[in-house]
């Protein structure tokens, strides 16, 4: 987050409108005789005003956050490491940082690079739970942060890359996300600083859980372009096989139902021939990508 506290403004002013259009919803509600359906709508204005307050606060909260952590590390508050970045090592370090993009999709880097590094340099900040880099401000760990450190690592190169790998729990699945940022020859100390830190300070089974889960990242995270490309093939291996064995169950279920409701004296023979034909079509779907999660192998 570049303009923290632009952003604690933008949530305070919706949090404010919000409580105001609950109160007006709220009003009308008490006020007046109305008719049900005026009345459903002025509960519709109340839940909506309800909804911006609660969404304004926690925003201008997670600002506030991200406003204290970048002004914490740009009074030198809890920095482990700070090294600048020159003009040849940062357009060095944009290319190789282009190339390990396109190795595999989870290594992207997640920074907002700027367009143009200003005269003086870039300077970078690292702190336990957070990073400045230039102007802007990211979390490695605190609840405003992309999820959890899991890895920390040194790649090496002109210059040398420093790779933090953090992951991220959603609703529906996980992810990792990557931050990576430009070492310096002259900053070689620092950096093996903030990775004995983050050695001492990573829990060793959350690593090895993410090592575990996500393989294929690590496998091109430190390995070659041929160890990229077995890594690409088992992670279209591991979607199909995920793909097809939802299918299979989504089919067996279906057929199990139909199974069942044929069966029965009032069965609709139009339902069930529809059930019958989802079921064996999610089935046949479920077995070829089994059948393609073995061929993307090879």
């Amino acid at each position: 987050m570049r303009r923290p506290g632009l952003w604690i403004i933008v949530g305070l002013l919706l949090a404010a409108a919000g409580i105001a259009l609950s109160w007006s919803g709220l009003s009308l509600i008490r006020g007046l005789a109305v008719w049900e359906d005026a009345r459903r709508t002025y509960q519709t204005i109340s839940f909506i005003g309800l909804v911006a307050t609660v969404g304004g606060l926690v925003f201008a909260a997670i600002a506030w956050v991200v406003h204290r952590k970048r002004s914490q590390l740009m009074s030198g508050t809890g920095v482990l490491a700070r090294w600048r970045v020159g003009m040849l090592d940062w357009l060095a370090f944009r290319r190789r940082d282009a190339g390990r993009d396109g190795l595999f999709h989870s290594l992207r880097n997640r920074l907002r690079l700027p367009a143009e590094l200003p005269p003086e340099g870039l300077e970078v900040r690292i702190g336990a739970d957070a990073m400045l880099v230039g102007q802007a401000c990211y979390g490695l760990g605190y609840f405003a942060s992309r999820g959890k450190l899991v890895d920390v690592s040194l790649i090496d190169g002109q210059p040398e890359m420093l790779e933090f790998t953090t992951h991220q729990q959603g609703k529906n699945q996980s992810r990792l996300v990557v931050f990576r940022v430009p070492v310096p020859a002259s900053a070689r100390g620092e950096a093996q600083a903030v990775l004995d830190h983050f050695g001492r300070s990573i829990d060793p089974k959350r690593r090895d859980g993410a090592r575990n889960h996500f393989a294929p990242h690590f496998q091109v995270a430190t390995g070659d372009a041929g160890e990229a490309e077995a890594a690409r093939a088992e992670d279209r291996s591991r979607s199909w096989r995920a793909w097809g064995a939802a299918l299979l169950f989504v089919g067996g279920i279906i057929l199990g139902i139909v199974l069942f409701t044929a069966q029965e004296p009032n069965a609709d023979p139009d339902g069930v021939r529809m059930l019958t034909l989802g079921g064996a079509v999610a089935a046949a779907a479920g077995l070829f990508a089994l059948a393609m999660s073995l061929l993307s192998r090879r």
